[in-house]
This record gives C-alpha cells, structure tokens and sequence, in this order.
C-alpha cells in the first residue's frame, strides 16, 4: 500500500489555491501517514503557478513525484498540439528544478472521435509517439483515457 494515495488538492472537492496545495503534499510528506502518500496531481498547464512556493520545499528528500494531467483536445488535431505543449512545459518544469521533481504519470482525455473507430485511434497513436520523441526528453508514462461515463 506505500505510495498508493495520490495528493489532488487543487481538484474538487478540495480545490485549494496552488500555495496551499503544495504546502499541504510537502507537510504530508514529512507526516506520519507519509509512507502511502504517492504523487502530487497538477494539471500541466498550471506547472509554472508552482515555481514561487515549491522552490524551496523540492530541496527536501526525496524528489517530489508528480502525475501530471494534460488538456487534452476535441479533436486529433488540438489533441496533438495539446500534447506538445504540456510535454515542453514538463520539460522546461523538469529543467528548473533538477534532481528535486520527478514526473511519474502523465493522464490525457483522448478526443472522443478516435474512440469510435480504429482508424483514427491508430493514426492518432501514431501521431502521439512522433510528438513524444520530439518534445519529451524522458517521457513519463502515460494513461490515456476517454470520456467519463
């Protein structure tokens, strides 16, 4: 069971302010309860919101591991430009804070068109791994999923 509860406090029903959530995943760490705390949750998009109140709290051991989400996008097109972006933005992420963050998972909505034909999930996969080896330099592993039911 170590590691098993991810922290998403800047999702509902939570929903704290970046500062906060942060604080609250670093205290945790250092808590009794730390041995089944596993990743802190952060949209891509919102990475850079963490760089003036994590600064000083990613210098504690060990690294901070984060799953990180991705926007996603309504069609192949969006979804892969989508894709791009929150790959540069872990990387650039990664790079101001070397040895002291760690990206464990990356969770993307696929668009809701390729998941009712083959054809275009199959292009749309293809497309994901040229966007992957072009802008990730250690890809995280990723979880694809589709629309909530």
């Amino acid at each position: 069971m170590e590691g098993v509860i991810d922290y998403a406090g800047l999702f509902p029903p939570a929903s704290l302010a970046t500062g906060p959530a942060i604080k609250a995943y670093a205290d945790a760490r250092g808590g009794a309860d730390s041995w089944m705390l596993g990743r802190f949750v952060c949209s891509a998009s919102r990475l850079g919101e963490l760089d003036g109140h994590g600064a000083g709290l990613f210098r504690a051991d060990p690294p901070f591991h984060f799953a990180a989400i991705g926007r996603g996008g309504a069609t192949p097109g969006v979804f892969l430009e989508g894709l791009a972006a929150d790959l540069r933005v872990i990387g650039e992420f990664e790079a101001r804070h070397p040895d002291e963050v760690r990206f464990d998972v990356f969770e993307v909505k696929l668009p809701a068109p390729v998941l009712t034909d083959s054809r275009p999930a199959l292009s749309l996969l293809e497309a994901v791994g040229e966007v992957i080896s072009r802008h990730a330099a250690r890809p995280p592993p990723g979880f694809l999923r589709g629309p909530a039911r």
